[in-house]
């Protein structure tokens, strides 16, 4: 074990020596600065944060719906439920009556515009 000299001076920065080469002082932190605070945020007023959001998903609605080169969404069975807040007999009964769809694979899928067409029509055909 090597022998260290417990004697620490001002011209070895206050660290112990040791006798052994391979053993090297310890870094002196003394002049090294603490990082650096966090940067402080500003508190916004919740009324000026709520308008922003509310600006924000009204913009992002309206480029949905003018958006047309994603063309109509297609609903599936529960998207077509939930717009015309219908069972699911109900729904039944409008597909075997002939509610216009169109089959992805299995599946039967649904354009609201077309549904929202042939039910005005068959409205329109009961009066």
């Amino acid at each position: 074990m090597p022998k260290l000299n417990r004697g620490a001076t001002a011209a070895n920065g206050g660290q112990p020596q040791s006798h052994d080469p391979l053993i090297k002082p310890a870094p002196n932190f003394t002049g090294v600065k603490p990082a650096a605070a966090p940067p402080s945020f500003a508190l916004v007023d919740p009324q000026v944060l709520a308008e922003q959001v509310a600006d924000r998903v009204f913009e992002q609605v309206a480029e949905l719906l003018s958006d047309s080169s994603q063309g109509e969404r297609l609903l599936d069975d529960a998207g077509l439920r939930q717009t015309l807040q219908c069972s699911q007999p109900t729904l039944r009964c409008l597909i075997e009556a002939g509610l216009p769809h169109v089959k992805v694979g299995e599946m039967r899928r649904y354009r609201a515009s077309s549904v929202f067409t042939w039910l005005e029509s068959r409205n329109g055909a009961a009066k």
